[in-house]
């Protein structure tokens, strides 16, 4: 119970601090698994949603694409492309969905 709650409660903070006029994007993987990135209209912040979990991120300046991170997940994005890293690790690469 404590469990639903506290996601439920990080939902909603991920919304209110995203706003208004995001922007969202599902990217399959090849294997058919999905994730969903919602962009907040600045740039600033996303919201990965991966496996039921809600996570902010924050923006990271890199050299080319967009990063965003909260220390733990992060996802890399070019283009229509994506990747989530767990740990460091490449867990999942996908495509945007048309």
């Amino acid at each position: 119970m404590k469990k639903a709650v506290l996601m439920i409660l990080t939902s909603v903070m991920c919304l209110l601090m995203i706003g208004c006029g995001s922007r969202r994007v599902e990217y399959v993987c090849e294997g058919g698994k999905t994730f969903i990135v919602e962009y907040d209209r600045k740039g600033t912040q996303a919201i990965l949603l991966l496996d039921e979990r809600d996570l902010l991120l924050t923006n990271i300046v890199v050299e080319a694409g967009a990063k965003f991170s909260n220390g733990r997940f992060a996802v890399w994005t070019e283009e229509d492309r994506a990747q989530v890293e767990i740990g460091g690790v490449i867990m999942y690469q996908g495509q945007a969905k048309d």
